[in-house]
């Protein structure tokens, strides 16, 4: 007969639950404490835990679900024949399931006037081990942590000829190193809080662990502690760091903010332009210099003066190895970081003369592989959640009258690509490199309440003192309410116009369009970025 160990401090459903498993599949169910106590009273055929953890219960209930039996029970494996000799050895009774929620510390926590006695005697230690030992051998042990899965697990068995199928055992599982990591983590800032110790080594945070790579020097300002944490998304055992430090200052908080900054933007660009150099100059997490082409010291010199104020004290990015004509110019202005592929020996030499400047090597494995999939913000009293932003367009919908010219689309993807990593409201012109081996920033705004301010002030102002080819091209990362940008636009001398679409207005956009003799496509994808 399959076995149930069930010890539960939150007993919603386990009665019925219990009595389906006895009843209409002949489970044996093995309870400890209160839990026993209330599925006798239920009238559930209920055997006491210490049948087989051959112990009493003991301290006060400290000691009830810790035995090497019940233990054993748990986690040896049923296809290892010398695991399966050794239960037999050691007359080790197979359990097949394991029920089991944990003490209310959280609840206890948030009483007023709780006491350290109380929150102490509140910190699960048996209910842990039952349920991370059924977690790690879900194979053969379904675990069911969550009252609310009690009815899932009860359809399965009813599909499944009795059995919990191993795709549910390993959600169930899941579900368990989540429950478990949340409750360690709530104990540890509830203890720390009293103790005030909260600059912790490691901690974790459902679904993510975070391991202290080092503190730093302060936050965004002066008067913020602030610490750099890895997280388990990034821990797959012998992997290379994200990037090497070849010289420098220690990285602050803001420069590890515009790193990854620069290495979300040439990381994108790499996907989609794999045989392209890149460079982008980063100030305050916001573009003021980007290009991508054929010859990297073009690509770089570009780049490097689309902005000559702004550059001052900023990050540069540069896929491609550094030489030493590019590391020349990088020391004769203030930059804090250069982030790079590789670095030639003579760059290394002459960034040797400004030991200040912080060099570092991004990771081979860092470009190859896949971008970040989730994203995780802090807000008052919690933390978001959402997958990363990697949609592109698939292909682009010409709305006007004149189609938008094919050739045009892979301009149109850098700009996209572009516009992806500015503040919303968000607008960039984007053109050829003018030797036509590449393409450039040409002007961008963002971080204003509206579009139009942003087109007319910012990109304005800019164009106003550079020269456009006939195929520059204004890309959006939101759709235009009104007609009012493509005014300004035809204003401007941009002919070609590519924004995701979608608006109530589209169509008096669209007109408008059409009436000034505009191109416009519509990308179908939004790139908002808020705040």
């Amino acid at each position: 007969m399959p076995k149930v160990v069930c010890s539960v401090t939150d007993k919603r459903g386990l009665v019925p639950f219990c009595k389906f498993l006895v009843e209409e599949y002949q489970f044996e169910i093995y309870a400890s404490g209160g839990t026993y106590q209330h599925l006798a009273e239920n009238g559930i055929a209920v055997r006491s835990v210490q049948e087989l953890s051959g112990n009493p219960e003991a301290f006060g209930g400290r000691m009830k679900t810790i035995s090497f039996p019940l233990l054993s029970g748990i986690l040896f494996r049923r296809d290892h024949s010398d695991d399966v000799k050794q239960a037999q050895e050691l007359n080790i009774a197979p359990i097949d399931m394991v029920i089991c929620n944990l003490y209310p510390f959280e609840q206890v926590a948030q009483r007023e006037n709780v006491t350290l006695s109380d929150l102490i005697e509140n910190i699960d230690i048996g209910g842990p081990l039952l349920l991370r030992a059924a977690a790690k051998n879900y194979h053969w042990v379904a675990v069911v942590s969550d009252p609310d899965d009690y009815t899932v697990v009860q359809e399965a068995l009813k599909k499944h000829q009795g059995q919990v199928p191993l795709t549910l055992r390993h959600h169930l599982a899941l579900k368990v190193w989540s429950y478990t990591s949340w409750y360690d983590s709530v104990i540890f800032h509830c203890l720390g809080n009293l103790e005030n110790k909260m600059i912790p080594s490691s901690f974790h945070q459902w679904p993510l662990g975070f391991k202290k790579l080092q503190e730093l020097r302060y936050g965004e300002n002066p008067h913020q502690r602030a610490i750099w944490f890895e997280t388990s998304e990034y821990i797959k055992g012998n992997r290379s760091p994200i990037f090497s430090v070849l010289q420098g200052k220690e990285l602050s908080y803001n420069n590890l903010l515009d790193v990854d900054a620069v290495i979300r933007i040439l990381k994108d660009l790499h996907v989609h332009f794999p045989h392209f150099y890149s460079t982008v100059v980063v100030k305050h997490t916001i573009p003021c210099g980007l290009t991508c082409g054929e010859d990297l010291e073009g690509v770089f010199l570009d780049a490097w003066n689309q902005d000559p104020v702004s550059r001052f004290g900023g990050i540069i990015g540069i896929k491609g190895r550094v030489t030493a004509s590019i590391a020349k110019c990088l020391t004769e202005v203030f930059v804090e970081v250069v982030v790079a592929s590789d670095f030639d020996a003579d760059a290394l030499a002459i960034f040797a003369q400004k030991p200040n400047i912080r060099l570092l090597k991004i990771s081979d494995r860092l470009m190859a592989e896949g971008g970040v999939t989730h994203e995780y913000r802090t807000i008052l009293g919690g933390v978001l959640w959402q997958d990363s932003d990697n949609k592109f367009f698939s292909e682009l919908q010409s709305v006007t009258v004149q189609e938008f010219p094919k050739k045009l689309e892979p301009l149109a993807r850098f700009g996209e690509i572009a516009v992806k990593h500015f503040k919303s409201n968000a607008l960039v012109v984007v053109d050829y490199i003018p030797n036509g081996s590449g393409f450039r920033l040409v002007a961008a705004g963002s971080g204003q309440p509206n579009r139009v301010d942003v087109l007319r002030l910012l990109i304005g102002s800019r164009l106003s003192v550079v020269s456009l080819s006939s195929s520059a091209l204004l890309v959006s990362e939101a759709f235009f309410p009104f007609p009012d940008i493509i005014e300004e636009a035809k204003k401007l001398n941009i002919n070609y116009i590519v924004q995701p679409g979608g608006s109530r207005q589209d169509s008096l956009v669209i007109q408008r369009a059409n009436e000034l003799g505009l191109v416009m496509a519509f990308s179908q994808v939004r790139h908002f970025r808020h705040g």
